[in-house]
């Protein structure tokens, strides 16, 4: 019983993490990432801005040439809000999802190598006694 214990408690764990992010909108959070990686936000004040916002593909980085230089943007219509960036910032914008992925997985296999409760008291067995100790509480 107490392994089921320590499998609700982890599977509760994972599921505060996972939903962590919900949060925000997803829009919200690939802004934030994007305007961490150096990505330019941009206010759309313009009917015609606000209409091209929604005609960029939804929840994608899109490569966009313009005045013979290379950009990628990502629409936020829901915000009016247009993020601009360089090959720079498109190339640190996927490294740092590379590494948020890495530590995911980190904490997956981190609660999937959890040992249960009732083989860590057997491991620990042959210490014998421990009431006598002081505990300062």
């Amino acid at each position: 019983m107490k392994t089921f214990s320590a499998l609700i408690k982890s599977l509760a764990f994972l599921a505060v993490i996972a939903l962590l992010p919900g949060c925000m909108s997803n829009a919200q959070f690939e802004g934030s990432e994007l305007t961490t990686a150096g990505f330019k936000s941009i206010t759309a004040t313009t009917p015609a801005q606000i209409a091209h916002l929604s005609e960029l593909p939804q929840g994608k980085i899109t490569k966009v040439p313009r005045n013979g230089h290379t950009y990628f943007v990502f629409p936020d219509p829901k915000h009016d809000i247009l993020y601009v960036g360089r090959q720079a910032q498109y190339s640190a914008y996927q490294k740092n999802l590379a590494a948020s992925a890495s530590r995911q997985q980190f904490i997956i296999q981190s609660q999937n190598n959890f040992v249960g409760e009732d083989a860590y008291l057997e491991s620990v067995s042959n210490w014998g006694p421990w009431e006598g100790l002081s505990w300062g509480y």
